[in-house]
C-alpha cells in the first residue's frame, strides 16, 4: 500500500501561520504558495535533512527501504554527466548497481534523450534537468515523492509531458509538488494555496 505524507502545523517566516496537511495513498498534491524559504525548508524537513518535528512520512518499514526521493534544483552537479549522476542517485536510492546503469540507459533511449544523456549537465537547461530527474522515481519505484518548483524552464511541452509522467507516478506512490505557480498542474491535480505573510521574502 502507497505511504502517505504528513505535515504538521509547519511554520515559517514568509507564510501567514502554521501549515497542516495529509497526503494519503494514491495523490497528487500541489502546494502552491509565495517565493521564500519554506520550500526549501518543507522539503528538507520531509526528506530527513531538516527539523523532523514539523512534516514526517510515516512508514512501515525503514527509510532506506523504499523511502522518499526528494527532487529539487539543481538536480544535478553540473560537471558530471548526467547518466553517470543518474546511475549513482539510484545506487542512492537502493537500486542495484548491477542493473542501474542499464535501466537509466533504458530510460533516456526511451524519452529521446539518449545524447543529451552523456552530456555534462551544465550544458543542459534547468528545464531538461528537472525533466532527466524524473528518471530517479521511476526506476526507483519510492515510497513517496516530493518536488521542489519542478516546472519553471520547461518549454511547454515538456511541461506537459512532465505534469502527465507526475499523475502516472500518482497512480502508486503519493506525490507533493511545491511550487509557486501552480496553473501547469490545474485540472491534473489537487491544488491547495498555502497563504504568505505580506513582503516576506
Amino acid at each position: 500500500m502507497p505511504e502517505g505524507i504528513r505535515i504538521d502545523g509547519f511554520r515559517d517566516p514568509s507564510l501567514a501561520g502554521p501549515l497542516s496537511l495529509s497526503l494519503d495513498g494514491k495523490e497528487l498534491l500541489v502546494l502552491a504558495g509565495p517565493a521564500g524559504t519554506w520550500m526549501s525548508r518543507l522539503a528538507s524537513s520531509l526528506a530527513g535533512m531538516g527539523s523532523g518535528r514539523h512534516a514526517r512520512i510515516p512508514s512501515g518499514r525503514t527509510q532506506s527501504e523504499r523511502g522518499l526521493v526528494l527532487l529539487r534544483p539543481p538536480f544535478f552537479d553540473p560537471g558530471r554527466d548526467i547518466l553517470q549522476q543518474l546511475e549513482n542517485r539510484l545506487n542512492a536510492c537502493g537500486v542495484k548497481q548491477s542493473g542501474s546503469r542499464e535501466q537509466a540507459t533504458a530510460w533516456c533511449e526511451t524519452e529521446g534523450l539518449s545524447r543529451e544523456s552523456r552530456k555534462k549537465a551544465g550544458s543542459l537547461p534547468e528545464g531538461l534537468l528537472c525533466y532527466f530527474a524524473l528518471a530517479i522515481p521511476f526506476i526507483a519505484r519510492p515510497a513517496a515523492l516530493v518536488l521542489e518548483d519542478p516546472l519553471p524552464g520547461m518549454p511547454a511541452d515538456l511541461a506537459a509531458r512532465t505534469v502527465k509522467i507526475l499523475c502516472d507516478f500518482a497512480k502508486y506512490m503519493p506525490v507533493l509538488v511545491l511550487c509557486a505557480d501552480p496553473i501547469r498542474f490545474e485540472g491534473s491535480a489537487r491544488v491547495e494555496t498555502v497563504p504568505g505573510v505580506e513582503g516576506a521574502i
